[in-house]
């Protein structure tokens, strides 16, 4: 599949610069400072939705990353397969502008705003490859690979940092959300010290904004962690695994 770029209406453009131009202004504010260097990296445009071609180039040539389009939602197996090829799944659709306010399944602004940006760093796309390919050491266990999504969840998707004690975003899921990104990091919202056993018992929901979101010290925590996350895994296996299911 490849993106279809001249079937782009001029809505969908305008739903493009209405998402982008709100969050650009927060952002500043909002998201860690390793978000915002790499979304200045990638080089996204407002006034048109940006071509999956141009963005591979930049990311081919930083880290070696690229767009994989994909119809909608892929089986889990599929997509961690895909990550730990270097290849990120993305949808070419755009949400309406009935929609702009949150969707349940993500679309293109949540993929490309969101993900996109900070694959462009090695740390941060060097982390998401790796885990990847433990994943997929699992994806036998329906119960494993339902924690593992929980993890992915709260981190890479709705996952918070603290920079000069105040939390920061770099989840997907918020910084494609302009609602979210500012109920994430107020006042308002629970914040939990990242903690791999709490994730694991920690269902997560996709039809709202969370309830309660992780937050971890530092960019590199989350490399770190997973020799960590694999050991508790295989801990929680060796101890037999009870009904997990990742969704509320």
């Amino acid at each position: 599949m490849q993106q279809q770029y001249d079937q782009y209406t001029a809505e969908d453009h305008r739903v493009w610069q209405i998402l982008f131009e709100e969050q650009l202004e927060q952002i500043p504010q909002l998201a860690c400072k390793e978000y915002i260097e790499a979304l200045d990296l990638i080089g996204f445009e407002a006034e048109r939705i940006p071509r999956f071609t141009d963005l591979n180039q930049r990311l081919g040539d930083s880290t070696g990353w690229e767009i994989h389009v994909v119809a909608g939602l892929i089986p889990v197996e599929e997509f961690f397969q895909l990550l730990s090829e270097k290849k990120f799944p993305a949808s070419t659709w755009l949400r309406r502008m009935d929609q702009l306010k949150y969707i349940e399944e993500p679309d293109m602004f949540h993929d490309i705003f969101g993900h996109i940006p900070l694959l462009i760093l090695p740390e941060y796309s060097d982390f998401i490859q790796a885990y990847a390919k433990m994943a997929l050491k699992y994806t036998h266990n329906e119960k494993a690979t339902a924690l593992l999504q929980r993890l992915y969840w709260f981190t890479v998707e709705f996952g918070l940092i603290y920079e000069a004690g105040k939390a920061k975003i770099y989840g997907a899921g918020i910084i494609s959300s302009p609602q979210e990104s500012r109920f994430s990091v107020s006042d308002a919202s629970k914040k939990i010290p990242f903690d791999i056993d709490v994730i694991f018992n920690n269902p997560f929901r996709k039809d709202d904004i969370q309830n309660e979101y992780y937050v971890i010290d530092q960019l590199s925590d989350l490399a770190d962690c997973i020799p960590t996350v694999e050991q508790h895994l295989q801990n929680l296996i060796q101890k037999g695994l009870g009904d997990v299911k990742p969704v509320r």
